[in-house]
């Protein structure tokens, strides 16, 4: 190991790499040797976006405890957590969220952490972050909501989930109704139809 904790090589620091690796000791160490927790590489990753991403529990827990930002984000505006989010790590989740990371957080297209959970179909970690107060009606740049990629992607379980608890009116089309019901999101309420065909009145 360098005597600089902080010597940078191959686009990272020790830290870095111990973080990806999931090497706690080595962590210990390095931390204890005051290496930066705040360091980012060319493509703005921090050794906790590394330890996130990988789903190492102990680094991660580490790393928090060394006071390290759980908002930074790298070159495309992508924070720890949406990173996470894709992965359905429930238990390193629930670190994150307990160190106040934020689930209303978009990247640079717009998608939030819970685009990323309900896209890829996790449905712990989509439960945690909607604990967490995370909403299903954000839009990202191209207009999708969790909501809609969850259909799109036909994870039945997390369009149950996102819409529990949500009131519902039907909304009539010009064709009438059918028996398969689709989920739509107007400007003002969410609205049942039972067409693609979707009508914007609702009533």
């Amino acid at each position: 190991m360098p005597a600089d904790p902080n010597y940078v090589n191959n686009g990272g620091t020790p830290l870095h790499g111990s973080s990806l690796r999931g090497h706690e000791e080595v962590t210990k160490l390095l931390l204890g040797a005051f290496a930066s927790v705040t360091s980012s590489n060319e493509h703005g990753w921090t050794p906790l976006h590394w330890s996130t991403n990988e789903g190492h529990y102990e680094v991660t827990r580490l790393l928090l405890g060394a006071k390290v930002s759980v908002t930074s984000t790298t070159e495309d505006g992508y924070t720890p957590l949406h990173r996470l989010s894709a992965k359905g790590n429930e238990k390193v989740t629930k670190l994150l969220l307990g160190a106040n990371a934020s689930v209303t957080s978009s990247n640079k297209y717009g998608d939030t952490p819970l685009h990323f959970s309900s896209v890829d179909g996790r449905e712990e970690v989509t439960k945690l972050l909607l604990g967490a107060n995370a909403s299903f009606t954000s839009s990202n740049e191209d207009g999708d909501t969790p909501l809609d990629l969850a259909r799109e992607e036909g994870y039945d379980n997390i369009v149950k989930l996102l819409t529990k608890g949500q009131r519902f009116t039907r909304c009539d089309t010009e064709s009438g109704h059918s028996a398969a019901p689709m989920l739509f999101k107007s400007d003002s309420e969410l609205c049942i139809s039972f067409r693609g065909d979707v009508g914007r009145n609702c009533s």
